[in-house]
C-alpha cells in the first residue's frame, strides 16, 4: 500500500474519530480509577470509630453549629462518646483523625514511622 492509497483512508474525519475516543476512554479510565481510589479511602477511614452520620457535600461538618460555645459542647460529647479519637469528615475527600487521649498521643509519639 502506498502513500497516496493510506493518505486517502486517514482522512480528518477518521483522525478526529480516533483521537475523540482515545481521549474519551482516558477520561473514562481516570473517573473509574479515581472512584475505586476513594472507595478505599471512604471504607479504610469509615472503619474508624466516629460519627456516622456523611453528607456527600459537606462530611460531617452540617454536624457543628454555627455559634463556637455550642461546637465546644458538640466536640466534648463526641470526647465522651469515643474515648481516645475520633473521626470526622471535613468535607467528601478530607478525613481527618482527632486524637486527645494521653495513651494514644504517647504511642503516635513514640512510633518510628518506618512501616
Amino acid at each position: 500500500m502506498d502513500f497516496l492509497q493510506l493518505a486517502s483512508r486517514l482522512n480528518r474525519e477518521t483522525v478526529v474519530k480516533s483521537v475523540a475516543t482515545s481521549v474519551l476512554l482516558y477520561v473514562i479510565y481516570r473517573i473509574i480509577k479515581f472512584l475505586i481510589w476513594y472507595r478505599c479511602l471512604y471504607s479504610f477511614f469509615n472503619n474508624c470509630q466516629g460519627v456516622k452520620d456523611f453528607s456527600w457535600r459537606t462530611g460531617n461538618l452540617h454536624l457543628f453549629p454555627k455559634l463556637f460555645e455550642k461546637r465546644v459542647v458538640v466536640e466534648q460529647e463526641w470526647m465522651r462518646r469515643y474515648p481516645k479519637y475520633y473521626r470526622i469528615w471535613m468535607g467528601p475527600f478530607l478525613p481527618v483523625i482527632r486524637v486527645y487521649h494521653p495513651d494514644t498521643i504517647r504511642a503516635i509519639i513514640k512510633s518510628t514511622g518506618d512501616h
